[in-house]
């Protein structure tokens, strides 16, 4: 089984898209089922008709009518219809558009855990669990103006989705939800070059004097702010973008596990596979075969 980059920011034509909503549906005497994929949009799913699996970074999870699902930019999953007729109203969007224009870390600090933190927060919210507030009504809205793309849909869309956003904040308070970061916010922008480098170069060998020299800081200064701003210290974080691009790899390529650690920069595959555990509960090959023994029809006994 191979996974999927998928890129929803342009369609056929090349236009660019940053909010699509739409219905996915197992209809036709066929289940509905998309293979494990990542992609860098955030996406919510409502369930609507019938039941689904869920494979979220090696989490698996049955959903049903009313509940909510959110998937992180990044996030390494698969769905699958458990029968006939079941439907989701699926709503994907670029995180960028949450972000303010301007240096306005103010508000950046509440889009960035989307983005590089492994924040703990709710993904499921069960039906009649969370406080609905018209969200199923507007999700409902904005897959009928995506389809039938009324006049300024695209700006009704904007602002439906930056609602959709808000909400999920709210709920995450309410219930006492920790997001990354958030409560010791500092100058996020001054790193914003040195997330990027990183995330176009996970496999190269920077240390935290050279992110100092990238962001302009002194050593020590710089150790102290980036703790500030992410609640990691620069290698935490690095590790952490490493392994994230390892699920990838895992999922997207015939790469053993070996091949895979040093791709992203790890030189000792014991030490790989020790951090990779520690973030996601189990071993890089069982990470792997989680995903095909979630999908329809495939070979449990591959042990690749």
């Amino acid at each position: 089984m191979s996974a999927l980059y998928e890129d929803i920011f342009h369609e056929a034509g090349g236009r660019y898209v940053p909010v699509s909503c739409h219905t996915a549906k197992s209809s036709m005497g066929e289940l509905y089922y998309y293979v494990a994929h990542w992609h860098e949009h955030i996406e919510i799913m409502l369930i609507t008709k019938g039941s689904f699996i869920l494979n979220i970074d090696g989490h698996v999870s049955h959903v049903t009518p009313g509940d909510l699902v959110v998937i992180n930019s990044r996030d390494v999953h698969s769905t699958h219809a458990e029968e006939i007729g079941s439907e989701m109203i699926v709503l994907k969007f670029d995180p960028r558009i949450l972000c303010p224009a301007g240096d306005n870390t103010v508000e950046y600090k509440y889009v960035y855990p989307f983005l590089f933190s492994d924040a703990k927060v709710k993904k499921i919210f069960r039906a009649g669990t969370f406080d609905d507030r018209g969200i199923s009504e507007r999700m409902v809205s904005m897959e009928r103006d995506f389809k039938e793309k009324p006049y300024a849909y695209e700006i009704t869309l904007h602002m439906n989705s930056l609602w959709v956003f808000l909400w999920l904040l709210e709920e995450w308070k309410r219930e006492g939800g920790f997001i990354f970061g958030l409560e010791k916010f500092g100058a996020v922008s001054r790193f914003t070059e040195l997330f990027n480098y990183v995330t176009r170069n996970p496999g190269s060998e920077i240390t935290t004097e050279d992110a100092a020299k990238i962001c302009s800081m002194s050593y020590g200064y710089f150790c102290r702010t980036f703790k500030e701003a992410s609640g990691m210290t620069f290698k935490e974080y690095l590790n952490y973008t490493r392994l994230t691009r390892a699920q990838q790899l895992l999922l997207t390529t015939g790469m053993n596990i070996t091949e895979c650690a040093l791709a992203v920069g790890f030189a000792d595959v014991n030490y790989f596979i020790r951090k990779f555990r520690q973030r996601t509960g189990t071993s890089p090959s069982r990470y792997r075969r989680s995903f095909k023994t979630t999908a329809p029809d495939e070979d449990k006994g591959d042990e690749s």
